[in-house]
């Protein structure tokens, strides 16, 4: 069988390694030929190209994704296309990792911390504490879950809504309900990342869930491929992979 994969994090040589017998050719170089590759490993956060060489490989088997949302991909997988996600790779906890990160430097107001040392300047600010929050999952997938592991010894008092309701986690239609009640008490609402895998930003359903949301965001100044707050205040609004954090 032969190989297409990535060279960066590792991929390919780890695979080379452990599949001596296997044809390995690296994405970053030329000369392969694509009429013979059956499998393809996907670039971790694959641009465009990378997506659209799966047209170019007639004999494609099994097409691996490093990332676990997958909506950008899926258009672009042939019927016959063995697809598989990267849920259990372990970057999972990174991500769970970066949205409490912004969340505690949201609360602590770190960036207007930052930006009095950077002008070698100090004033005393009483922050707030995530400690009694009332915090709402929305997607309470691998990174969900992690997400509240990490956020649960903060003392925060957490829900959870998801597609696919079960113990403890209500499902996606009783979202507008709660969201609208933490409008009423007053919620700051943050949203690092998407609702589910197969939902595009766009979709009008989401659209219509996050209309609920957008009366406790904080004003936002946005820049290519990021969006930074006015200033450092409970509520900031940023992209990012698993599902969206309301907080009050």
């Amino acid at each position: 069988m032969t190989f297409l994969l990535p060279s960066a994090d590792g991929v390919a040589d780890e695979v080379a390694r452990r599949l001596p017998q296997a044809t390995i050719v690296r994405y970053e170089e030329d000369g392969y030929r694509l009429d013979e590759v059956e499998f393809y490993c996907l670039p971790y956060l694959g641009d465009g190209p990378s997506i659209a060489m799966i047209a170019r490989l007639p004999r494609l088997r099994v097409l691996q994704s490093l990332s676990s949302g997958v909506d950008n991909v899926l258009g672009s997988v042939p019927g016959q296309v063995t697809f598989c996600n990267g849920v259990g790779l372990h970057h999972e906890e990174g991500t769970a990792e970066l949205a409490v990160s912004i969340i505690l430097a949201s609360l602590k107001e770190l960036p207007a911390f930052a930006l009095q040392q950077s002008r070698h300047y100090w004033h005393h600010l009483r922050t707030d504490s995530l400690d009694g929050k009332r915090v709402l999952l929305v997607g309470h997938g691998h990174i969900g879950q992690m997400i509240e592991q990490r956020i649960a010894p903060f003392g925060a008092r957490i829900s959870r809504v998801s597609r696919t309701a079960r113990d403890g986690v209500a499902p996606l239609s009783q979202l507008p309900r709660l969201a609208a009640e933490r409008h009423r008490r007053r919620t700051a609402a943050r949203q690092p990342a998407r609702v589910g895998p197969a939902e595009r930003p766009d979709h009008p359903a989401r659209r219509r869930r996050h209309a609920r949301l957008r009366p406790a965001r904080a004003r936002l100044r946005r820049r290519p491929g990021r969006a930074v707050p006015d200033r450092p205040a409970a509520g900031q609004y940023r992209q990012a992979s698993g599902c969206v954090i309301a907080y009050r």
